[in-house]
């Protein structure tokens, strides 16, 4: 019977193992080009938030938008815990403009129907 002192504890932060599989071919050269910019960083529980520009500077793509990279994005969440966010100047619109722009939609959307 155990003693009611004793108390057992888990890690607070659990890591994830990394995957044993092979590195798809396509993502290989992606997947270097981070870790040498991150360096020991690239691990299990990073998060990324790059521009469009700088992801493009780092990681070359043919076509030049965001979801371009949708493949490389799910790979890193899916196999390797790792969270990369691609953000577009586009999409950069701050909190008040995308209220604005939202009402100003729903209220056309009322006068033409």
């Amino acid at each position: 019977m155990p003693n009611r002192q004793e108390t057992v504890t888990a890690p607070d932060v659990t890591e994830k193992a990394v995957s044993s599989k092979p590195i798809p071919e396509k993502y290989q050269r992606d997947i270097e080009a981070l870790r040498q910019k991150y360096g020991d960083a690239f691990k299990t529980g990073l998060c990324i938030n790059l521009t469009l520009q700088e992801a493009l500077s780092i990681i070359h793509r043919e076509r030049k938008r965001i979801d371009a990279y949708s493949g490389l994005v799910s790979y890193l969440k899916r196999e390797l815990g790792i969270t990369l966010t691609i953000t577009s100047q586009k999409s950069n619109l701050n909190h008040y403009e995308k209220l604005f722009y939202s009402k100003r939609r729903s209220a056309q959307y009322k006068y033409e129907h």
